[in-house]
């Protein structure tokens, strides 16, 4: 298994397309972000947000919200690679458009990983990672 943190980038800039969603209410399951319009948006050179009660940077809310990362990851060597999420009230990432994590339905107890090691190619592979936080601390 190769480690270390591959490179991302969202068009041409380092990092990945972040897009944070305020929610009206508190949600069963991670909503429909498709047509959604985005009350933030931002480039995030890393995706890693500990768990808190306070607002993630940039953002006004500590609950209900949803987030969609877009963009492409660097895959320098060939190889197997573990994919890690962690979320409280779930998360999918999906990679050159297929599902590879999902946590997407409610989550009780706090948060929890999901990881699962994928064979991958050298080159740039197409990242969809979102998030939903209900209540709680945000992770």
């Amino acid at each position: 298994v190769i480690s270390g943190p591959p490179s991302c980038q969202a068009r041409g800039a380092a990092g990945l397309r972040a897009e944070f969603f305020y929610l009206d209410r508190a949600l069963p399951q991670m909503p429909d972000l498709l047509r959604a319009k985005a009350d933030v948006t931002r480039t995030d050179s890393v995706v890693w947000y500990h768990s808190t009660d306070v607002a993630w940077p940039g953002l006004r809310r500590t609950r209900d919200f949803a987030a969609r990362w877009t963009g492409s990851m660097l895959i320098k060597t060939a190889g197997e690679y573990r994919l890690e999420t962690e979320s409280d009230d779930g998360s999918t990432l999906w990679l050159d458009g297929r599902l590879v994590l999902d946590r997407a339905g409610g989550q009780e107890g706090g948060a929890r990983k999901a990881y699962r090691y994928v064979q991958l190619g050298a080159g740039f592979h197409d990242v969809l990672l979102t998030m939903l936080e209900r209540n709680g601390t945000a992770s």
